[in-house]
Order: structure tokens, then sequence, then C-alpha cells
């Protein structure tokens, strides 16, 4: 999902062993929670903290991170952008641009492909970014996204991120740690890398300043 420049990400980040896994199907990952007539992609639009990730390119001394998120819908290939910024060694600030195309399947909104960003550009080929499942606050709006993205070869192995990303990043541990075991319950589950995960919870957000 958030394509650090590998060749220095490798070198500074621990790399999970996925030989088992490859990259699944969105049809089964997903439920209905991002069914067409409940989930609109334009709701994927705004500011998201990432509160558990294992991003195999993300630095393990990067935290706090936030994407700010725009969507396009009315271009003639319609498609989304954001900034993905975090908080690296306690003081450095690093944010990557990435850009994507929506979906093209009507019944599948949450079926995403991206890559980095370089002077308004993708780069390489488009890899798979599912937003899988959402769960909503009392008034209706979306409070949390998880997404899932399989990233082709990193080195010699396929590469994954699994990504819970809220609207708030005032969540405690345990709750982090309760959505991310609910997902690892479901039929989804074993056709995700969920190892390896890094939370950040409220008192990291509010040491790097957000809250």
């Amino acid at each position: 999902m958030l394509r650090f420049l590998a060749a220095v990400a490798l070198g500074v980040a621990p790399l999970v062993d996925t030989t088992t896994l490859t990259c699944p199907d969105y049809g089964a990952i997903r439920d209905e929670s991002v069914d067409a007539n409940k989930f609109e992609i334009t709701e994927f639009a705004g500011r998201w903290f990432m509160i558990a990730s294992n991003e195999p390119t993300l630095p393990s001394f990067c935290l706090c991170g936030v994407n700010d998120v725009t969507v396009v819908i009315d271009a003639a290939t319609p498609y989304y952008t954001y900034t993905n910024t975090d908080m690296c060694m306690g003081t450095l600030n690093i944010s990557l641009p990435i850009k994507g195309v929506l979906s093209d399947d009507p019944l599948a909104p949450g079926l995403l492909m991206e890559n980095v960003d370089v002077h308004n550009r993708t780069m390489g080929s488009l890899d798979p970014n599912m937003i899988f499942h959402v769960t909503r606050d009392e008034s209706g709006t979306i409070a949390v996204a998880f997404t899932y993205a399989c990233l082709g070869k990193i080195g010699l192995k396929e590469r994954f991120s699994f990504n819970v990303l809220a609207r708030s990043g005032s969540y405690s541990t345990d709750e982090i740690e309760a959505m991310v075991q609910a997902v690892n319950a479901s039929a989804a589950g074993p056709l995700m890398d969920m190892d390896s995960l890094v939370y950040n919870d409220a008192g990291a957000y509010e040491q790097c300043g957000y809250l």
C-alpha cells in the first residue's frame, strides 16, 4: 500500500515470510459492508489514521501513519490520490504520494489499483489495494476501513500489506487488537498476511502531535 523505495526499506525493515500466500481474489476477502448498495468510494476521501499496519516497506522506526485521500470520480478515468505521512525517528515527517484508479466494476467499488506517484505519474504497474471491510458509527459514517494490498515481488518474495484505517487516532491498543482479531477469525483471515502488525494507539498519535 505504501511503497517506500524498496532499495532503502529492505535494509531497515523486517520482512514477513509469505512464501505460502498468494494475492487473494477480492471476492474471497470482501464482505457485505463494502457491497455497492452499502458503500460508495467517495466515502474513502479524507483523513485516515493508520492505526495498524504490517506494510513491509515501511521502516520500523516510522510511526503515526496518516493518509490524506482525495477521490475524483468525474474525470475521464476516475482516480484517487493520497499522501501517506509518517513520523520517523521521532522528529522527521516523511511523506509519500500515491495515485491509483478506481474500480471499473460497479459491484465492487472497493477494488482499487495504485502505486507511488512521481510528478503525477505512477511508478511501475498498478497493484491491487482492496477495501474489504468497513465499520460505521451511530450516524452511519464510516469509522474504520480495513484494506489489503498485494505489492508484488519485493526482493525475491511476494509481499502484502494489511492495514486498519480509522477516522480517529484515539483508539487504545486493546481496541485495535480486538478489531484485528475479529478479522483474523473471519473467513478472510487465513487468506491474508496479518503477521508483524505495528499498532499506533492514542498515545502514539498524541506524542506525534495529532491529538
